[in-house]
């Protein structure tokens, strides 16, 4: 049984600027379904404000597999928290 991930934030799924790249998610992830394949949807960070903070977050936050542990939205934020430390090393 073959299972195909597919990861995803409000910044890139919810970008009024660019609806095309949700709706090309939903159809691929449909046009995936009725091919027989399972899907597993992750969605990091909804109802959080989009960012392109958000976006980088979600590298952290990937889920590997349905019994992973580690990853999830307890991260997002991971990334501004690291470019303050970068930043305040520079200082």
């Amino acid at each position: 049984d073959f299972m195909l991930w597919v990861h995803g934030t409000p910044r890139q799924l919810q970008d009024e600027s660019r609806p095309f790249v949700g709706e090309e998610t939903d159809a691929f992830a449909q046009r995936c379904r009725e091919a027989g394949l399972r899907i597993e949807r992750r969605n990091y960070a909804e109802g959080l404000v989009p960012s392109l903070d958000m976006h980088f977050d979600s590298l952290r936050c990937f889920c590997t597999s349905v019994e992973d542990t580690d990853g999830g939205d307890k991260h997002c934020g991971f990334f501004s928290s690291w470019a303050a430390a970068e930043r305040s090393e520079e200082a």
